[in-house]
This record gives C-alpha cells, sequence and structure tokens, in this order.
C-alpha cells in the first residue's frame, strides 16, 4: 500500500513538473519574441506582434520600469527589462522543479515514473 503512494506521489509530481516546465517554456518563448520583436523594429500595429506585446504586458508587470530600455536606433529597442524577465522566470522555474525533485528524493521529478515490464 505504501508503494502504491509513493507511486502515485511520484507520477503526480512528475506531471506537475512537466507542466512547469511547459508554462515557464510557453512564458520564456513569448517574452523571447517580444525582445525580437523590440530588437527588430516589427510593426506594433500587424496583429500577430500586437498580441505578443499585449500577451507578455501581462507578464512585464512585475519587471517593469526595473531597468530603462536601450535605444538603438529610433524604432529598435533593447529590453532590457524582458531579458531580466526570461531570467527570473528561468531561474524560478529551475527552482520550483528542483524542489520537486528533492520532495519525491532521488530525482524522481525529474526522470520518467518506471513503468511495469510486460511479459
Amino acid at each position: 500500500m505504501v508503494l502504491q503512494t509513493k507511486e502515485v506521489f511520484v507520477q503526480r509530481s512528475y506531471i506537475i513538473t512537466r507542466m512547469v516546465d511547459f508554462f515557464v517554456g510557453l512564458v520564456m518563448l513569448i517574452l523571447g519574441l517580444r525582445i525580437l520583436f523590440r530588437l527588430f523594429g516589427a510593426n506594433p500595429s500587424a496583429g500577430f506582434v500586437d498580441w505578443i506585446y499585449d500577451t507578455s504586458d501581462v507578464i512585464m508587470a512585475p519587471f517593469r520600469g526595473i531597468f530603462p530600455s536601450a535605444t538603438i536606433e529610433p524604432g529598435n529597442v533593447l529590453d532590457v527589462s524582458a531579458l531580466f524577465a526570461v531570467l527570473v522566470y528561468a531561474v524560478l522555474g529551475f527552482l520550483l522543479t528542483s524542489f520537486l525533485a528533492s520532495v519525491t528524493g532521488d530525482s524522481a521529478a525529474d526522470d520518467r515514473p518506471a513503468r511495469k515490464k510486460r511479459k
């Protein structure tokens, strides 16, 4: 009974770890696109660019105004706050997945749960 409970716990922590990885990756993708679009002066009235800016504004809220943006040329901006946000979200994702791995013991959250072999 205890072994089954441990297996269920490991499987749930594996699923949670993968969900954390997915959402951190999605946040980093959106912020990365924002950085590239601002750096290369993408047209903000284009639908996809506007959607990325709107979506990333929510993600960027805690980091807004920490660092000034560097204007390279008129229309081309290096968004240093977005770069910092990418770094912070990556570290938070790593810490969260490491915590899950330490709770389950022996890196169980980082590895796929063992499945029973068929004979």
